[in-house]
């Protein structure tokens, strides 16, 4: 819904455009709290003025009321040098949230990550420094200092002997000091050259650079000039105590139950999403369910989620919403988003894999909206289904047509009763499309721009067309045997002998050659009669027309000819003339050229 305002943005009379749409004001708020996060790094934060101190307090309150999921994202679209200036004003579980997104890869701790943060916030300063450690868990904060540091308690002073201190202390190794005792006369502790993991497991960092083994000792001592000192001595025992194994699982069970509330559902409920549906339900869902239960902070989208999703006919229908159900339909949203981010093992830090996950989620919704609209204006569909369809039905839904394009990629690809039919049997743009559908997430292929996730019902069908026309091919070639042909009696060293497009243009010059379909490769002396033949203007002439030797050749291999098998060998007619007519004239032609599945060698 829109109006046309009496005033533009300058007080003159205008028909500047104004959306009234609940979609189009949840954007324009996820903008604004976006921008806040702009408008904050470029304010003085040391001005004395009373109106840039209020300025710089209203912005810091609004970063503040961001859900955490949109802090997140928008630390992260920033990078660490943009954000400094606005790590200060984070909520704890703001500031816990990035930790649990940003700083695990599958089970472990990206110790340098972390270390990396924390210095960002020490920056920031010591106040931001404290509420960041203390944001952790203090099982993830002892896994980090234990995988750095080495860390024994300091003998009381009652005990005559120093038999129960590591040999790390009484016989410091070559690279480890300065060993260095904490403020409160409780630890020694000295940075580690090696990850504890690789000396353990073989796994983690072998060599810790010097920068980071000072980033951690100053970390320790920052922490131990708060107030409250006594939560990094408390982590320091934990760290010394417990098991690194541990630490890091207990870390890990934290973090994700706490993505769990955040809407990341478990790997066995997100793949719920992917299970497939019959299209046909769309006509039969249960209208009356339960939308996904989130907190109103907890329901906002993330501008990027915003910017992938509110394009083409979902982002249409979207802004046909009433309110209460945009609200509704953006906290399924989150959650199917969040689902297929875990489905598909994406790591929440990889911002190009989550753009691209939205995409693809977005094609499967714009597909389920447009299935089975008949002659009703496809906007009104849409809509309806937004409004009575929960957004996992129709990701579902959507996600099924196009593993149905799936099988039927399969079954083309591996043929019945044909061992040898596989990647070597297609041309090139035919591998590439039949490989993309039979990706674990189908994909389109397109000569235009490659792979592409599907976006709408159209994408659907334009693969099917290929898929009839390779049907079509593959018919053919197993009438006539090219499938189970002995391929060893023409080239097997080379892989292009199997290309079932050139056996079919093999076939078609044959009959332009002796006036019947041949199945058997070319000699090199018909090859060059052909070629002597098309230099002819005669010849030529007679052979211009593509389409009436394409409707012959198909004729002849099929009674019943496909119009797409006909189109193919047009097509093929139409390549070989474009590769073969600049050749022919000059004095002797290069067979190497020439594939050599359409010619039979001799020697």
């Amino acid at each position: 819904m829109t109006d046309k305002g009496h005033n533009n943005e300058f007080g003159e009379q205008g028909a500047q455009v104004v959306s009234f749409a609940a979609w189009d004001r949840a954007v324009r708020r996820a903008q604004a709290r976006d921008r806040a996060f702009d408008l904050v790094a470029q304010l003085d934060k040391t001005t004395t003025q009373p109106d840039k101190i209020a300025q710089v307090s209203e912005l810091e309150d609004k970063i503040a009321q961001v859900s955490e999921l949109e802090a997140y994202y928008a630390l992260k679209k920033r990078g660490l040098d943009e954000a400094l200036p606005v790590l200060g004003a984070l909520r704890a579980d703001q500031i816990r949230t990035l930790f649990d997104l940003e700083l695990w890869r599958t089970d472990r701790i990206a110790v340098a990550d972390v270390l990396l943060w924390l210095e960002g916030f020490r920056v920031a300063g010591r106040e931001a420094l404290v509420r960041a450690a203390e944001a952790l868990d203090p099982e993830a904060l002892a896994a980090v200092l234990r995988r750095r540091l080495h860390i024994a308690l300091i003998p009381k002073e009652d005990r005559s002997d120093n038999d129960f201190l590591p040999s790390w202390v009484q016989y410091p190794p070559q690279g480890i000091e300065p060993i260095m005792r904490t403020p409160d006369e409780r630890f020694f502790i000295a940075a580690r050259t090696e990850d504890q993991w690789f000396e353990l497991e073989g796994e983690g960092d072998p060599v810790i650079d010097e920068d980071e083994r000072k980033q951690v000792l100053a970390l320790v001592r920052e922490l131990y000039l708060s107030e409250n000192w006594g939560f990094i001595a408390g982590v320091l025992r934990i760290a010394q105590a417990d098991m690194l194994s541990d630490l890091e699982e207990s870390a890990y069970k934290f973090r994700n139950h706490r993505l769990e509330d955040l809407g990341f559902p478990p790997l066995d409920r997100a793949l719920r999403v992917y299970l497939p549906m019959d299209p046909t339900e769309l006509m039969n869902t249960d209208t009356n369910y339960q939308p996904v239960s989130l907190n109103s902070r907890e329901a906002c989208l993330p501008i990027l989620h915003h910017q992938v999703l509110s394009s083409g006919l979902f982002g249409e229908a979207l802004r046909e919403l009433e309110t209460g159900v945009a609200e509704r339909v953006e906290a399924d949203l989150i959650f199917v988003a969040n689902s297929v981010l875990v489905s598909d093992r994406i790591d929440p830090a990889d911002m190009e894999s989550i753009r691209d996950a939205l995409h693809r989620m977005k094609g499967y919704l714009s597909i389920a909206l447009e299935l089975h609209g008949g002659s009703e204006d496809p906007l009104i569909v849409a809509r309806t289904r937004l409004e009575t369809v929960h957004i996992s039905v129709l990701h579902r839904i959507g996600y099924t047509c196009t593993l149905k394009l799936k099988e039927r990629a399969k079954a083309i690809y591996q043929h019945e009763g044909t061992a040898d039919l596989g990647h070597a049997a297609f041309g090139l743009y035919d591998q590439h499309l039949l490989e993309g559908l039979m990706a674990p997430r189908p994909r389109c292929y397109t000569k235009d721009v490659d792979y592409k996730p599907f976006t709408s019902l159209g994408d659907i069908q334009a693969m099917e067309a290929h898929l009839d026309e390779l049907g079509a091919l593959v018919r053919v070639s197993a009438k006539y045997g090219w499938l189970t042909r002995s391929w060893g009696d023409v080239l097997p060293q080379d892989p292009s002998e199997r290309d079932l497009n050139i056996q079919l243009l093999t076939s078609t010059l044959q009959y332009m050659l002796v006036g019947k379909v041949e199945v058997q490769p070319l000699r090199e002396p018909h090859l060059l009669e052909l070629l002597d033949r098309l230099g002819s203007s005669e010849v030529q002439g007679q052979y211009s027309d593509t389409l009436a030797v394409a409707r012959v050749v198909s004729e002849r291999l099929e009674s019943n000819p496909t119009p797409l098998l006909q189109s193919r060998i047009e097509q093929l007619l139409n390549d070989f003339a474009s590769t073969m007519f600049p050749l022919v004239g000059r004095e002797r032609v290069d067979l190497r050229f020439i594939e050599g599945v359409l010619r039979q060698r001799i020697g």
